[in-house]
């Protein structure tokens, strides 16, 4: 297991993760809009690292815009992204603070 990570066993013996005790993404509001950020995709077996800026932030889905630097858009969860490794703001010294954290589901 992972660092706070924990598990419980069912009837048949097997063990599961507890969603609540998983480490939980960051979550970002509209305070990023206008920020600048990397993101990694998958290209064909390759990854490669794309630049884009947020553009927008849907509240209600929690998902925010990114344009790209070749005008594509994309709606993602920043700090699903975040969180996965896949994304890094592109001024690190200044990584904007969470909005508040997930909660467990």
């Amino acid at each position: 297991l992972a660092e706070g990570e924990d598990e419980d066993e069912d009837e048949e013996g097997h063990f599961t993760l507890l969603a609540s005790s998983r480490r939980m993404p960051p979550v970002y509001g509209a305070e990023v809009v206008g920020r600048r950020v990397w993101v990694e995709w998958v290209n064909g077996k390759k990854m490669e690292t794309y630049g884009g800026v947020v553009e927008s932030y849907d509240a209600s889905t929690g998902e925010h815009t990114i344009l790209y630097e070749d005008n594509d858009r994309a709606p993602t969860v920043l700090g699903e992204q975040e969180d996965a490794g896949l994304l890094t703001w592109r001024d690190p010294t200044t990584r904007p603070a969470p909005t508040r954290a997930a909660e467990a589901e």
